[in-house]
């Protein structure tokens, strides 16, 4: 039975993590063109430098991505191999979440094949990064100081971890059941201002990027870009515990997707949704199965185009 639960599993992640590497080293153009350059750069960069030497060319300075690339040049790490690694994270973290909220082996092929992931372990570097830490603040849901600095800290490995950070706020904070206490939690509240000091250092130091990368972002939607947010609504709906949360959740998410287009929020709606289900025990629900069948279906497309084209978006 343990070698069933643990070891197959492990075997399969490590095997998904080779064959993620000799894929890797196919995925010359799009987004890899400049992660490429970045980290052949990066080998002759002082570290004081890279926030200057990385905005010219991924247009981005997250703190926490920049000192990991810049770490495996010093170490003298090949890049597939060195990203890979982080993939192997991922995947690991991954399966803890599913072993831990019991979700089966079918789950754990799914989420492995799914688009989005594989996505993640190609061509979205710096948001591999942010989402590594986002599963294992899921993984150690239950701490919340664990909780909080993996929460906190995948804003510095991508800004748009911002946006699922919104979908868990409306997702907690606006629950059907509110406890209300005349006493404060000490742990709670130096959590909450710690965040918010964290929260307002970034902005001071990177406001200039951020704003950039508003002002890219906006206007990528139009009025088509409500359809997918409405399906994955209608998909929480059906799966989510409670209809209110799904409410509340569709409200936040919704106006993101006009703001920010639809292909960068569907990642996001679909893993709020993807966490949210797993702590709640129901990925298997019926429509979330269907939505995660198609992802994993999509993703043969994406692997075809690598091959193909050397990038996973044509």
């Amino acid at each position: 039975m343990i070698f069933r639960s643990r070891i197959i599993p492990f075997l399969f992640v490590i095997f998904l993590t080779g064959l993620n590497y000799y894929l890797l080293g196919f995925y010359i153009k799009g987004d890899q063109t400049y992660y490429r350059l970045l980290y052949s750069t990066f080998s002759e960069t002082n570290y004081r430098d890279i926030f200057f030497v990385a905005i010219p060319i991924i247009g981005s300075s997250e703190p926490f991505t920049l000192t990991i690339l810049w770490l495996g040049t010093q170490l003298g790490i090949e890049k597939d191999l060195y990203i890979s690694l982080y993939n192997f994270l991922l995947l690991i973290g991954l399966w803890l979440f599913c072993r831990q909220n019991k979700s089966g082996v079918l789950i754990l092929f799914l989420i492995f094949t799914n688009y989005y992931i594989v996505v993640l372990m190609t061509s979205a570097e710096r948001l591999k990064f942010a989402f590594i830490l986002i599963t294992y603040a899921f993984v150690f849901f239950d701490k919340k100081w664990i909780r909080s600095i993996f929460l906190i800290s995948s804003i510095l490995a991508h800004f748009q971890s911002a946006l699922f950070l919104l979908g868990l706020g409306a997702y907690r904070a606006l629950a059907n059941k509110v406890i209300i206490s005349s006493r404060i939690s000490i742990s709670g509240l130096f959590i909450k201002l710690i965040s918010i000091l964290f929260v307002c250092i970034i902005s001071y130091y990177f406001y200039d990027n951020i704003s950039h990368k508003l002002i890219v972002y906006l206007g990528n939607g139009d009025i088509y870009s409500l359809l997918k947010p409405l399906i994955l609504f209608i998909v929480s709906l059906l799966s989510l515990k409670s209809y209110w949360s799904s409410i509340k959740i569709f409200i936040v998410m919704s106006p993101l997707f006009y703001i920010f287009g639809d292909n960068r929020m569907t990642m996001v709606y679909f893993l709020v949704l993807f966490y949210f289900l797993g702590i709640e025990g129901r990925l298997k629900r019926p429509a979330f199965l269907v939505l995660m069948a198609y992802f994993s279906v999509k993703s043969i497309g994406y692997v075809t185009n690598i091959f193909s084209f050397g990038t996973g978006f044509v």
